[in-house]
């Protein structure tokens, strides 16, 4: 840090300045390779006092900053953000001079996020990349390298940061893990459709996005649905308007007394979708469920909790988030009792807690630390009803792995990115696996 400050300074002291004291021609010369430097055009350069040269620098750089455009059009669709924006406001408080972190919380399809993420070493980069203005090299790859990158660059900048859709605490930590990696006045906004996220990581500022009111709702739904040709909408078709704005408040109320009449055995495939599938190939899925995946999907199709489109399978994210909790209830205190566990966090505590049960039939992991090998190691080892097994090895480099490793017997499904040794288990039984994927493995 010294080293930079030292050589800021020389650089400084480098700067030549100017006496506006008899520097007309001078003058002119200064503001013609500003003018070059900006790409602007002014003109008049006939300049007799100092506040003259102040006036026409300031033209310039504001010619230049009103030529930038703007980051995203909004346009004019948006409704019932007024009051939004009000507490927004309220909790940033852009006169105090502290780093301050906010949350906005929701539940899903309201206006609190519908962003798509990538992974976190690509959504660092992208973080830094976007701030630090320029080409930079951003030379990591790996999370502890990522962190220190973004706490070094970004410390000596006031930024606003707008984390959106935020489902697991690792990306907090990863993004925005403590407040003194910001100077001050910087700004954090978080959104997220989890509070404990938010409670966990400290954020004390925090308000909940609540539903559109129903005449908001009735605005918009006419700004989408008729042509701006038609002067009045909302009067030539108020009843009809105010019939559909109702009929989509009981929709998902509908939709969760639809997987409420489920056979058990669909419901399970409702799940195994909802937590590990969605957007998954078809015939894919089909056959990685038992023998009566290719029914189950026809009804859960026609109850219209999955939609079909291109040979994929998809399901709106309040159905996904509606099946996804009902898993949480089944333990909501100890992830490694429930049938299902995909959640990065859940995954984690349940390792840790060398706490896996028999009952778990589902697993998702993404392995980024060597220990988590014997965890999941051991945690496998209880888990005899296990169907569907993805283990994604984040790292470029094969991770130690203990040769006596074993995998359970009932698997449909085993999805190992990076699997680091040369071969599978003498004992491994395939009797009802129906996919086996092995991407980027060390297998010979």
């Amino acid at each position: 840090m010294i080293k930079l400050w030292r050589t800021a300074l020389e650089k400084a002291a480098k700067l030549s300045g100017y006496d506006v004291v008899n520097q007309t021609y001078a003058y002119s010369d200064l503001l013609s390779e500003l003018q070059s430097l900006l790409s602007v055009h002014t003109t008049g350069l006939i300049l007799e006092h100092e506040t003259q040269v102040i006036q026409e620098i300031g033209a310039i750089i504001s010619a230049r900053l009103m030529d930038r455009s703007p980051l995203h059009d909004v346009g004019d669709n948006i409704v019932g953000m007024d009051g939004h924006l009000d507490r927004l406001k309220a909790l940033i408080e852009i006169e105090s001079d502290d780093v301050r972190m906010v949350g906005v919380f929701g539940i899903g399809g309201i206006g609190v996020s519908e962003a798509s993420k990538g992974g976190l070493l690509e959504l660092r980069k992208r973080l830094l990349t976007d701030i630090l203005e320029g080409p930079i090299n951003l030379g990591f790859n790996n999370t502890s390298q990522g962190i220190n990158v973004i706490k070094n660059r970004l410390c000596s900048k006031r930024v606003l940061i707008v984390l959106d859709d935020v489902d697991k605490l690792g990306q907090l930590e990863n993004l925005a893990g403590k407040f003194y990696w910001f100077r001050a006045k910087s700004r954090v906004i978080i959104t997220t459709k989890d509070t404990s996220l938010l409670d966990q990581h400290g954020v004390i500022k925090s308000y909940e996005a609540e539903k559109l009111k129903l005449e908001e709702a009735i605005e918009l739904f006419n700004l989408w649905a008729f042509n701006k040709n038609i002067p009045n909408p909302k009067k030539e078709f108020e009843s009809l308007s105010l019939l559909v704005v109702r009929y989509a408040e009981d929709v998902l109320s509908i939709l969760k007394a639809s997987y409420e009449k489920l056979e058990d055995l669909y419901k399970d495939i409702f799940l195994d979708l909802a937590c590990f599938f969605k957007g998954e190939d078809k015939d894919f899925v089909v056959r990685i469920l038992d023998e009566y995946g290719k029914i189950g999907v026809k009804v859960l199709h026609e109850r219209c909790l999955i939609t079909i489109s291109e040979y994929k399978l998809d399901m709106h994210d309040l159905i996904q988030q509606m099946g996804r909790e009902n898993v949480r209830q089944e333990c909501p205190k100890e992830p490694g009792k429930r049938t299902r566990i995909w959640d990065e966090d859940d995954v984690e505590t349940m390792l840790k807690r060398n706490s896996a049960t028999g009952a778990i039939e589902g697993l998702s992991v993404d392995i980024y630390e060597s220990d988590q090998i014997q965890h999941t190691r051991n945690a496998l080892k209880k888990m005899n009803k296990l169907r569907l097994l993805k283990v994604d090895n984040l790292f470029d480099y094969w991770v130690p792995f203990p040769m006596d490793f074993k995998f359970p017997l009932e698997l449909r499904y085993l999805n190992f990115k990076r699997y680091p040794l040369e071969s599978l288990p003498t004992d491994f039984h395939a009797k009802n696996l129906v996919k086996l994927d092995l991407m980027m493995s060390n297998i010979k």
